[in-house]
């Protein structure tokens, strides 16, 4: 048996890699899978669900003011810095919420486990 060097390990892979390559376009069949049905239109909002994604959307837009508003103004949000423990090399933090209860905008809100 012959000692095989990398250049000729390259040589085989590449041969075996063609090959595999033409027998699967070789062996391929002819049948598409394409749609031959055009898609159908989307049907219209009701008026219900229009009020739904406003009221989404107003939300939304008033988070983002809350966060915007409140850019640098609480010392202990923005610089606050957090205990953590090591594990090796990785910085673990960890919180404690003693009532299962989120306070998220003033509002409480409950915590799925």
């Amino acid at each position: 048996m012959s000692k095989l060097d990398r250049r000729s390990f390259m040589k085989l892979m590449g041969a075996g890699a063609a090959s595999i390559g033409a027998g699967a376009l070789v062996g391929r069949s002819s049948t598409s899978y394409a749609q031959t049905d055009p898609t159908p239109a989307a049907a219209p909002l009701t008026q219900e669900q229009l009020d739904a994604v406003t009221e989404m959307d107003n939300l939304h837009a008033e988070g983002v003011q809350i966060f915007l508003d409140n850019i640098g103004k609480d010392e202990l949000y923005w610089n606050r810095q957090l205990d953590y423990t090591l594990d090796g090399d990785t910085k673990v933090f960890g919180f404690d919420l003693p009532d299962g209860r989120l306070v998220d905008a003033g509002k409480a809100r409950p915590i799925r486990r």
